[in-house]
């Protein structure tokens, strides 16, 4: 999740860390209160790539053909309704578990995520991920 050259340096990150989850809960209200749509994505027990994206199958309500490989959750994150004039919202928990035993999962998962948000950006849709509880150190910038 680098930074291209001309991108502004004060920008926010793509994908944001929240390690409150009550407020990561409040602030998904507050958004819901506002029209945004909210996706919890669960990844709790499901620590590698197979589980991550079965999460994302149910979270995102994918179709029962979807390709469960990254190539198709790309496909498919391209496909995801954003509300017009608000956004959506992506609370990624249970995180913490792939980043640590499968971080090469988790550096893709992420940069699916990241492209999807600034494609989002790039059609003036609103898409913000982020990751919530705990987990190792990441270093998140904006691309």
């Amino acid at each position: 999740m680098s930074r291209p050259d001309n991108s502004l340096p004060d920008a926010p990150p793509d994908i944001h860390r929240w390690p409150d989850p009550q407020w990561a809960w409040e602030y998904g209200q507050q958004v819901v209160g506002q029209g945004w749509d909210v996706v919890d994505l669960d990844t709790s027990m499901r620590w590698d790539k197979q589980g991550f994206l079965a999460a994302c199958r149910t979270s995102f309500a994918f179709p029962d053909w979807f390709g469960m490989n990254w190539d198709a959750l790309s496909d498919s994150l391209s496909d995801v309704d954003v509300p017009s004039d608000s956004g959506l919202l992506v609370r990624w928990t249970g995180w913490g578990p792939m980043a640590r035993m499968f971080p090469a999962d988790f550096a893709v998962a992420t940069d699916i995520l990241t492209q999807w948000v600034v494609q989002s950006r790039s059609r003036s849709d609103t898409v913000l991920v982020s990751l919530v509880g705990s987990g190792p150190e990441l270093e998140l910038t904006a691309q």
